[in-house]
């Protein structure tokens, strides 16, 4: 099944983008249609909600969010450590223990972080979707 993102309705060209920007952005969750508010056509949107996926569905968006988290780990500690490492090394005109202990103690903050963003949008994610289907 495809996974669609209109930022333009393919009937009247007029622009309707409703891309959701942030982490896991790429979603498979949400209703299947929607409707142009501009000429009313409907569009498949390749989503399907919570309620109705299979659970292989289920399994590979559970995956998803595991792959979301790996990547927030590395990214964040990169983020996070680096930049310290380097500034106190660079004060010091060396790096030493401590611009090591700092970047690191950083780097795992950051990390932490980013993890806990990516579980928290997963989570609201399959929230709003069984909040749509209980209210249809």
């Amino acid at each position: 099944m495809g996974h669609y993102e209109w930022d333009v309705c393919p009937n009247c060209r007029v622009h309707i983008s409703s891309v959701r920007r942030g982490v896991a952005s790429d979603t498979t969750i949400g209703p299947t249609h929607m409707v142009c508010p501009h000429c009313g056509s409907v569009l498949k949107t390749g989503k399907t909600e919570w309620i109705d996926k299979s659970a292989e569905e289920r399994t590979g968006y559970y995956v998803r969010v595991v792959w979301w988290c790996l990547g927030a780990v590395i990214f964040g500690w990169v983020i996070g450590f680096l930049p310290v490492f380097f500034f106190l090394g660079a004060i010091m005109k060396k790096p030493d223990e401590m611009s090591l202990t700092a970047g690191m103690a950083v780097g795992v903050l950051t990390a932490v972080l980013a993890v806990i963003k990516v579980i928290t949008a997963a989570k609201n994610e399959v929230k709003e979707s069984m909040k749509r289907t209980r209210s249809t």
